[in-house]
């Protein structure tokens, strides 16, 4: 959901819940069964929101609930907006993929695609894509070849596609069954398999006008367990650009960007300067995975060391505040001059409102960035004259 709406938000439960406007296989959660009576996405959609589902599209069926969760959040942000930006600027958006076991439903990379009414014009999110593979974590395992085939639809009829293999965030939903040795060797097959899958797609693709982004929208939990709470990996590219580091107004750091970068980066390849901020690349000397894995140890040193500090100036605040009052207390009434009134009062208001900040909601204090690296999402950005 940041990715798309270009701010650090949280998503309501349920959000993950897209499907093809036709699909029958579909769970809403104590709401609707899987395939209760065949009844269609589509159809249930038009029952919540009153809007006509597309024939070829991807509905969110927790869009409701997820534009009021949305307008209780701090910030206060909308769904849907790139979509809603693609459709104003005469785009069109697509998604491919899901994240799917054989028990559970996750579409989030409908999220990134989806307008304001949570409708995506084309896509295939349905199980289709997946082939059933018991040994594999979660059962499903991605089909490259039925990948490859509505890719090449979608490419002729979209302007920016987004694809998710699931394939890792299923290692990931299989690692409570798992030793860690198994855990990762899953995961660098998951890695491996999602690269031969690009190697074929960058054959289908004219690499002069079209725009690829590599996106990990999330730390494994290895990394959260490493202090990692938010650097994912991100690769670019971008027609005419020269090798280098990412970086952004945002972060202002060689190789760091942030998850509100990537919608200013893809509407303004179509429609240059047409938003603020975005991701560049800097032609640095020191461009290698060597700086970037000292980069990614100094920030998560930084994150590891930050709340230490905070805390004790916390007490440090608080205790000149009692010192303080107690200063004022013992002073004869006489001898108290406006200074010394001015003085406390400081003490006593930062001694209060500092620790404040940590109770305030997280999402307006902090957001997740990102390192350049490797994969999950794909989106392929065409120029709005090709086809």
């Amino acid at each position: 959901m940041s990715l798309a709406v270009g701010t650090r938000v949280a998503a309501a439960s349920g959000a993950e819940l897209s499907y093809n406007s036709g699909e029958t296989n579909i769970s809403l959660m104590g709401i609707v069964p899987i395939n209760y009576s065949g009844i269609k996405a589509g159809e249930l959609y038009q029952n919540f929101t009153g809007h006509r589902a597309p024939a070829q599209g991807v509905v969110n069926l927790f869009i409701e609930p997820g534009k009021l969760y949305a307008e209780t959040r701090n910030p206060v942000y909308q769904p849907g907006q790139l979509g809603l930006l693609a459709r104003q600027n005469h785009l069109r958006t697509g998604v491919l993929g899901n994240a799917d076991t054989v028990n559970t439903f996750d579409r989030s990379a409908a999220l990134l695609t989806m307008d304001e009414n949570g409708v995506t014009p084309l896509g295939n999110v349905s199980r289709d894509l997946m082939e059933k593979s018991p040994l594999s974590p979660g059962g499903l395992r991605c089909d490259h070849q039925k990948i490859i085939n509505n890719l090449d639809k979608l490419l002729k009829s979209c302007d920016i596609v987004v694809l998710d293999t699931g394939d890792t965030s299923r290692v990931e939903s299989s690692r409570a069954n798992c030793s860690p040795d198994v855990l990762l060797k899953q995961r660098q097959n998951a890695i491996a398999s999602n690269d031969r899958l690009l190697g074929k797609i960058i054959q289908m693709l004219d690499l002069t006008n079209t725009m690829i982004v590599l996106v990990t929208p999330n730390p494994n939990a290895d990394m959260v367990l490493d202090n990692n709470l938010s650097l994912t990996p991100v690769v670019i590219h971008k027609p005419g650009a020269t090798a280098g580091l990412l970086t952004s107004p945002t972060t202002r750091r060689c190789g760091l960007v942030s998850n509100a970068d990537l919608l200013p980066t893809i509407i303004n390849y179509f429609n240059h300067n047409a938003m603020p901020g975005g991701i560049s690349i800097v032609k640095a000397g020191n461009n290698s995975f060597e700086f970037l894995d000292r980069q990614l140890n100094f920030y998560i040193n930084l994150r590891s060391s930050r709340n230490p500090l905070h805390y004790t100036f916390m007490a440090l605040a608080v205790l000149m505040m009692i010192v303080g009052l107690l200063y004022y207390r013992q002073t004869k009434p006489h001898q108290k001059s406006w200074l010394d009134f001015i003085i406390l009062s400081t003490q006593y208001a930062f001694g209060i409102s500092f620790p404040g900040f940590y109770v305030l909601p997280f999402t307006a204090f902090d957001h997740s960035d990102f390192t350049s690296g490797i994969i999950c999402y794909r989106i392929f950005i065409k120029t709005a004259a090709s086809d």
